[in-house]
This record gives C-alpha cells, sequence and structure tokens, in this order.
C-alpha cells in the first residue's frame, strides 16, 4: 500500500541528516608580511600555521626579509554560522636549530561577511613575564585576505561532502583528523616545506 506514512526507517533517515554537520568554507590567503627585525635574525626563516575545526594548514617557510610575500592560499572547514575561531601560529626557524613557536594569535571570525574577501592584518603575541599575551616586540605584522565562502568544504576539490556526511559528525570529524595526519606525514625537501592541500 503506497499510501501508508513514513516507515521507521524512513524517520531514522530524516533525523540523520539532520544531525549532518554544516560546514562552509573559510579561505585563507597568506599575503606578506613586513618584519623589521629581520636583519636581527640572519638565515631565520618563519612559516605560519593556520587551524580551525579541527584541521590545519601550514606555509611554505620564508628566509625573514623586511618584507616577504607568500600569496598563498588554504581552505579550512567553517560552521554556517560563522562563529568560528581561527588560530594563526607562526613558527620560527634557525640553521641548526629546532623549530620554535615564534608567536600566535586567535581570530574571531563573527565578523566576516559571506562570499566577500576582508582583508585583515595581525601580529603574533607571545606571552610575558606576568603570563599576558602581548604583541611580538619584534614588530611583525602579517597581511591576510579572510572569505567566508558559502561553497561547501571540501567540494571544490571532488571530496563528495554527502559521502563524507552520511555517518554524522562523529565520522566527519574522524575523516578531517585522518585527513589532518596525513597531511602531517607528508615531508617536502628543505627549504620548500609546504603543506598538502586535501
Amino acid at each position: 500500500d503506497h499510501s501508508a506514512g513514513p516507515t521507521a526507517d524512513d524517520m531514522q533517515s530524516d533525523n540523520s541528516s539532520e544531525d549532518r554537520p554544516i560546514l562552509k568554507t573559510l579561505i585563507v590567503k597568506l599575503v606578506d608580511n613586513s618584519d623589521p627585525a629581520a636583519s636581527k635574525d640572519p638565515g631565520a626563516e618563519l612559516c605560519v600555521g593556520f587551524h580551525a575545526q579541527q584541521v590545519r594548514r601550514n606555509s611554505s617557510c620564508k628566509k625573514r626579509s623586511e618584507a616577504t610575500a607568500w600569496n598563498e592560499e588554504f581552505e579550512l572547514p567553517l560552521s554556517e554560522q560563522g562563529a568560528d575561531e581561527l588560530t594563526v601560529v607562526v613558527f620560527h626557524h634557525r640553521p641548526q636549530a629546532h623549530e620554535e613557536e615564534y608567536g600566535r594569535v586567535d581570530i574571531k571570525l563573527d565578523f566576516l561577511p559571506w562570499d566577500f574577501p576582508t582583508p585583515h592584518a595581525i601580529t603574533p603575541h607571545v606571552r610575558n613575564a606576568a603570563g599576558e599575551l602581548v604583541p611580538h616586540p619584534d614588530g611583525a605584522v602579517f597581511n591576510l585576505m579572510l572569505t567566508a565562502s558559502s561553497a561547501p568544504y571540501l567540494s571544490a576539490q571532488g571530496k563528495g561532502v554527502p559521502s563524507l556526511l552520511a555517518g554524522g559528525m562523529g565520522l566527519y570529524v574522524k575523516v578531517l583528523e585522518l585527513m589532518d595526519y596525513t597531511a602531517e606525514m607528508v615531508f617536502c625537501a628543505e627549504g620548500d616545506r609546504k603543506d598538502v592541500m586535501l
């Protein structure tokens, strides 16, 4: 009888679709930076990491100079409400030394309009002797272009968002974690360390 109401399976299917995460796309372009203290740190390199919604993307590393151009673009997941936070971490490399964190800053993204590139300049912060976050004394400024895109995350790269979401939030987060881990396990040649776009 085709006139019968929805079955239990139908209702379960409808409920599961309501639980699916709705993730849009945050497009982050690392444009350039100004670094007035670069001459005091010869041979050192800086690279920038971006973290949102449990996903990380890393720029290539560039030698410090008073003005450095990156022009590198990354995509990260963004909630439909746009009330996310983007963490930007700058890393410092010296020859024959371990990588160190140069500074970081957290950016609340609720100010971003949808589908409109917005320039945003940041100054990395460090903790002072009192444990307070203050601007890095070097005075470096990094220029970003941020776009809250209404396009579903990963769709532009052919990852099949509906199939990824079929298992609900838990599975989707696991997929993102696996992708993130895979990206971190790929190493590029020294001097050309670039993030893997997934």
